[in-house]
């Protein structure tokens, strides 16, 4: 087993002997801005991607203005993207016209297979790329924070003579997570105004999913593009964060803890979570607890999906109805639909 930890930085080299990777890496990075002079007759590998566009602070929904940016990796082996063969650039996909690799990447002339996957943000906190002999696939880790939309391409396979009659390769970003997102409402008809008995809404969290603590981290594998959750950690819940309005989100991440949302008169969107996705069973499948002016230690709502299908890529919606009487509860009733799709990016091969 191959494994690069944290692959950003070239000072942390695992297993791979040190400075020889050190000076391989470097001499990578320095030639990034050198020319490169094509192999006769070489068909250069380059990806013109459709409408591609992400943000930090809102799930990516391809419609925008903001470039879809991701982490590519082209290899030369079935599934090894740390061994020899292998080029890696983060690249920005703005839409319309043909992006290629800063260092140009032919297709190999006795037409032998290129394999490319991808996997987005392109940041540096994805963690232990790690490359499995006995399975041939390398997998890449990352700690999941609530706010911070991935999207992974599974890997591709093209050879020369097949780009020369395709005319395209195509790579297809799909989404890892799933979307939460949590809307509160008054209790029309209850006795009294749940803002006298409430306060304002002051927090939210997410306690459980499908009974378990939420997942904190993901194993991703970059060959099929599946991925495997897990948790680490010592907190007993997972964060939401705050939205402004109708599925409006801020310019800055607010973590919705010690805020002040007046409860709305009709539904609003008041926060959201991007967790690790999961198979709902129509009971208990997610609880939150909520915080508020005069229940500052917090009540626990239960919400109930009728569905079976596994969330990836798909959201929840929980609605809060606050609600007043002899005993103040928080009835919670939710639903799920379709996310907007992943974004899927074409090769013209010039």
């Amino acid at each position: 087993m191959k494994r690069f930890n944290s692959y950003f930085s070239p000072f942390s080299l695992g297993s791979f002997g040190g400075f020889g990777l050190l000076f391989a890496f470097l001499s990578l990075v320095s030639c990034a801005g050198d020319s490169v002079v094509p192999p006769v007759g070489g068909v250069e590998i380059r990806l013109s991607p459709s409408v591609c566009v992400s943000s930090t602070r809102s799930p990516f929904d391809a419609s925008g203005s903001s470039a879809l940016a991701a982490h590519i990796y082209k290899s030369l082996s079935f599934g090894d993207y740390i061994g020899g063969g292998v080029y890696h650039e983060a690249l920005s996909f703005p839409g319309g016209s043909s992006v290629g690799f800063s260092v140009p990447q032919y297709f190999p002339s006795d037409d032998s297979p290129v394999y490319l996957c991808g996997f987005s943000p392109a940041d540096a906190l994805w963690t232990d790329l790690v490359y499995s002999e006995s399975s041939r696939v390398t997998s890449v880790n990352r700690t999941l924070d609530g706010r911070t939309d991935l999207l992974v391409c599974p890997q591709q396979s093209l050879n020369k003579s097949g780009a020369m009659e395709s005319g395209a390769f195509r790579l297809s970003f799909a989404h890892l997570l799933t979307k939460l997102k949590v809307r509160a409402v008054a209790d029309g008809s209850a006795p009294y105004s749940p803002s006298d008995v409430w306060g304002a809404i002051t927090g939210v969290e997410l306690l459980s999913v499908g009974g378990a603590v939420p997942a904190t981290t993901v194993s991703l594998d970059l060959v099929s593009g599946g991925a495997s959750y897990g948790r680490e950690g010592a907190s007993p819940s997972f964060p939401v964060y705050l939205m402004a309005g109708d599925d409006s989100y801020p310019t800055e991440d607010a973590l919705f803890s010690d805020q002040w949302v007046a409860i709305p008169s009709e539904v609003s969107d008041i926060g959201y979570s991007l967790i690790a996705p999961f198979t709902p069973t129509g009971e208990d499948d997610l609880t939150l607890k909520v915080y508020t002016e005069y229940f500052p230690q917090g009540v626990e709502a239960v919400a109930s999906l009728d569905s079976d299908e596994f969330t990836a890529g798909r959201t929840c919606v929980v609605t809060l109805t606050f609600s007043t009487g002899d005993k103040p509860i928080i009835q919670a009733a939710s639903g799920i639909s379709s996310w907007q799709s992943g974004a899927d990016t074409g090769g013209v091969l010039d």
